[in-house]
């Protein structure tokens, strides 16, 4: 069993959020930033002397600029869905309350003597 590298374990997050699981996206772009977070803590505590900083590998470097790039498209899609996903339930369940039947809504007018709202 061969291990995905981060870019294409990103990407495939990407694809997945984009076949019905946006939360993925949301979940995806909270670990990565929490594991960048504490990368970036322990690169901190290392003396700052450039003789122990350890050489950067081109092709690690590229394959870290292409998961920051799906993170991003992930963080972005996730933000955009879930703008339009909130949009849409605020605008149907209170402006578009004569159009549709009664049964879409989560209260109908109908129920308040037995919710008490």
């Amino acid at each position: 069993m061969s291990t995905l590298r981060e870019d294409e374990l990103s990407e495939k997050y990407f694809y997945a959020g984009c076949f019905g699981l946006p939360w993925l996206w949301i979940v995806h772009a909270m670990h990565y930033h929490a594991k960048t977070k504490k990368a970036n803590a322990a690169a901190g505590s290392l003396l700052g002397s450039e003789e122990n900083q350890p050489e950067q590998d081109p092709a690690r470097t590229e394959v870290k600029l292409a998961e920051r790039q799906w993170v991003g498209r992930c963080r972005s899609s996730a933000i955009i869905v879930t703008t339009a996903w909130v949009i849409w339930i605020l605008i149907v369940q209170v402006f578009l309350t004569d159009i549709f039947p009664v049964g879409l809504f989560v209260r109908s007018e109908e129920q308040g003597a037995y919710t008490g709202w």
